[in-house]
């Protein structure tokens, strides 16, 4: 599982354009740990 940071590093994007992809719903199956915070998998 990667954090949202993690994601913007591997693929030169930013934190904010990750965070606006998985809010429109561009970017499917991304969970939530138990702070809320996204979560993505390979």
């Amino acid at each position: 599982m990667y954090t949202v940071k993690e994601v913007a590093q591997k693929t030169n994007l930013t934190v904010h354009t990750i965070r606006f992809y998985t809010d429109k719903g561009l970017i499917p199956n991304v969970q939530r740990n138990k702070n809320n915070a996204r979560l993505f998998e390979e």
